[in-house]
C-alpha cells in the first residue's frame, strides 16, 4: 500500500520528523487521483485536455451510423455527458472547454463522429 503526504508552507525540517514518524513517502503535486488531476491552482486549457481526448475518444469508438438518433442521445446522457459532469463537480471548468465538450457531444448526436462536421 502507498501512502503519501504533500506538504504546503512547511519547513524542511519539519517534514523531515513527519516523514520519519508516519513513513510516508513525500511526493509533488499534480498528480491524478481517481482519474482527476490534484493540482494548486485553476485548471488551465491544458489541464483539461485528457477530459476532451477521453469523451472524443469515446465518441469515435461507437459507430454512430449504427444507432438511432434516440440511441445516440441515450449514450451521451449516460456516458459521454457524466464524464463532463464529474469534471465539473470537481472544478470550475473554463468555457472554451465546456463548448469544446458541447461540441464533441453535438457532433455525435447528429450522427457523425467526435471531431468530424457531417
Amino acid at each position: 500500500m502507498k501512502i503519501s503526504i504533500f506538504f504546503c508552507n512547511t519547513n524542511s525540517g519539519t517534514r523531515q520528523v513527519i516523514i520519519r514518524m508516519a513513513q510516508f513517502q513525500q511526493e509533488t503535486l499534480p498528480i491524478k487521483y481517481m482519474g482527476l488531476p490534484l493540482i494548486t491552482k485553476r485548471l488551465s486549457k491544458q489541464d483539461c485536455a485528457p477530459l476532451i481526448e477521453r469523451i472524443l475518444a469515446r465518441a469515435n469508438s461507437w459507430v454512430s451510423k449504427s444507432f438511432s438518433y434516440a440511441g445516440r442521445l441515450q449514450l451521451i446522457k449516460s456516458t459521454l455527458a457524466s464524464m463532463q459532469v464529474l469534471w465539473c463537480s470537481s472544478f470550475m471548468l473554463s468555457t472554451s472547454v465546456i463548448k469544446e465538450c458541447e461540441r464533441t457531444l453535438r457532433r455525435f448526436l447528429w450522427g457523425g463522429s467526435g471531431n468530424v462536421v457531417k
